[in-house]
């Protein structure tokens, strides 16, 4: 993925900035709420300037009576990099590396992953809402899986077939039957390869019910996240697996740092297409699951890699629309990545364990923002021999990790404003500022209890929002503060060191989707304090939506 010390000012800009959250500022002259600063865990890219206040405190004015304010988990996304970030490959390759492949733009193709192993009402509707969607094509469901854990000599790989409903998938527009093969470091021929027979096996098996089910596939696609040092080995299992294919056409899966392989371009002379994952775990402890210009600079290495070679099959990009929970523990698999034991963390998977503590599981996710600016820079421009975009993963109710379709929709449609033709140039395309998540912390008084307040989060924006840093609020000097108490996984308790602040402390990793709102709190005050929240003009903001 490149070498993660030497960035660029823009790879800064999208640099991981720790837990920092949102902050409600108040200016050192007025005493009142000025406005929001950014600093978005996964991936800010700029920042909002605020005035700071004595000493640095952060704090935003609710009326005479209570102060309330808030480092949000997730923040505002800001994103007002290089609208092209997507398109240019960076300092370090500079516009001649593009100039010698051929170029493209435009809308971009897209497809999708289903990547649920238990198969019920939530995935079929789940693939009745990708059939609703007309500008998302193929969707590629896992079909099977080779565990392959217990390695030479430790027992025989299980194949682990997933028991998807081809009753489900009428629907579909193009169906790809995907099997992963879990980690393997060799051998690759003779007695002690364990895994090629049954992956044969798998191949034979769900070939036969596709065509028992009367479903034409897309593709048959074999996921291996092989060592780089592995790729002549995995090439002969692609020539075994490629006798066994027939008419369906043969994709594989293909990680960047195979591309400075010698033995990659044989890889492709196996295979009808092609997908480059350009998303996955940063060993250095990351906090993103994507690298805006290492995603630049890997597509732009494909394509020169399929240019040199006439005949070479174009590639889809695989983009991430998930988080994962990673735990510190020394045993260690992950999810899709495949990459085992590197991180020294346990990846919590596709499905989220209920309430994930957040003293127990860290959280690496996908910025909407940031992988809505490569959709926008590759609509403007690309490589001609990217063929287009699969995202991994389709939402399903119940994953608790992967994007709301709202989160989805409002992402994949990042580049839908540009129409292709000699006119369109790289730059600025979309206000990618309405990817940030506006997540914010209201009051609500029921009228029938006087001087009872409801503390809320609601998510007025178009992507989902982490709720997964703590809230400081602060009264003023006279708010006679009689009760409190935190619910929903948030806990409210008064400061050590002052009296008039109090914390509300969130327990577990929580998400809103767009449109939710979550109480997570009450205040009880004498009931003759007033409360109104105040903007930096000294105007009234909006209460808690109804």
């Amino acid at each position: 993925m490149g070498d993660r010390n030497q960035k660029s000012k823009r790879e800064q800009n999208v640099d991981n900035r720790g837990n920092r959250g949102v902050v409600w500022r108040v200016a050192p002259s007025m005493g009142t709420l000025v406005c929001l600063a950014s600093g978005a865990p996964m991936g800010a890219i700029r920042e909002r300037r605020c005035p700071e206040t004595p000493g640095g405190r952060a704090r935003a004015r609710f009326g005479l009576n209570l102060n309330l304010g808030s480092r949000l988990g997730l923040g505002l996304v800001a994103c007002v990099l290089a609208v092209g970030c997507g398109v240019e490959v960076g300092e370090q390759e500079g516009h001649s590396a593009r100039a010698d492949v051929e170029r493209s733009r435009g809308p971009l193709t897209q497809s999708a992953y289903l990547w649920q192993r238990s198969w019920g009402a939530p995935v079929r509707a789940a693939l009745d809402e990708a059939a609703a969607r007309e500008d998302l094509g193929a969707v590629s469901i896992l079909a099977a899986e080779l565990d392959t854990r217990g390695g030479p000599g430790h027992g025989a790989v299980e194949v682990q077939a997933v028991g998807w409903d081809p009753g489900a998938l009428a629907r579909v527009r193009a169906l790809g039957l995907v099997i992963r093969v879990g980690p393997w470091s060799g051998p690759f021929t003779g007695p002690d390869d364990q895994v090629l027979e049954p992956l044969l096996a798998a191949v034979d098996g769900q070939l036969a019910k596709a065509r028992s089910a009367g479903l034409e596939l897309a593709e048959l696609q074999i996921d291996f996240d092989a060592g780089s040092a592995q790729l002549a080995g995995y090439g002969r299992w692609l020539e075994a697996v490629r006798a066994h294919t027939g008419d369906t056409p043969l994709t594989i899966t293909a990680l960047p740092d195979w591309l400075g392989r010698p033995e990659f371009p044989a890889l492709l002379e196996l295979c009808d297409a092609w997908v480059l994952q350009v998303h996955g775990l940063d060993p250095s402890g990351g906090r993103a699951l994507i690298d805006i210009e290492a995603a630049s600079r890997a597509v732009e290495r494909a394509a020169r890699i399929v240019d040199a070679r006439g005949g070479a099959p174009r590639f889809q990009v695989a983009l991430p629309t998930y988080d994962y929970l990673l735990s510190p523990v020394r045993s260690v698999r992950s999810g899709r990545s495949g990459r085992s034991g590197r991180s020294g963390f346990r990846v919590a998977g596709e499905q989220a364990p209920a309430n994930p503590s957040l003293t127990s599981f860290r959280r690496v996710g996908s910025p909407p923002a940031v992988v809505a600016a490569l959709v926008d820079g590759w609509t403007a421009d690309r490589p001609a021999a990217m063929a287009g975009l699969v995202w991994f993963r389709l939402p399903v109710e119940g994953d608790r990790l992967a994007w709301s379709w709202r989160t989805f929709d409002a992402v994949r449609g990042s580049g839908s404003e540009l129409e292709p033709g000699p006119e369109l140039e790289p730059g600025p395309r979309l206000d990618l500022g309405s990817l940030e998540p506006t997540l914010r912390l209201c009051t609500a008084a029921p009228p029938e209890t006087p001087g009872l307040f409801e503390l809320r989060l609601e998510n007025d924006g178009r992507v989902d929002a982490w709720l997964d840093a703590p809230h400081e609020l602060e009264l003023e000097p006279g708010a006679d503060l009689l009760a409190s108490h935190g619910q929903a996984e948030f806990s409210l308790a008064r400061s050590a060191d002052s009296s008039s602040q109090l914390t509300l402390t969130p327990s577990v990793h929580q998400r809103l989707a767009p449109g939710q709102v979550r109480v997570v709190g009450w205040l009880r005050l004498d009931p003759a304090a007033q409360v109104a929240a105040i903007d930096e003009h000294g105007a009234a903001l909006p209460p808690c939506h109804p």
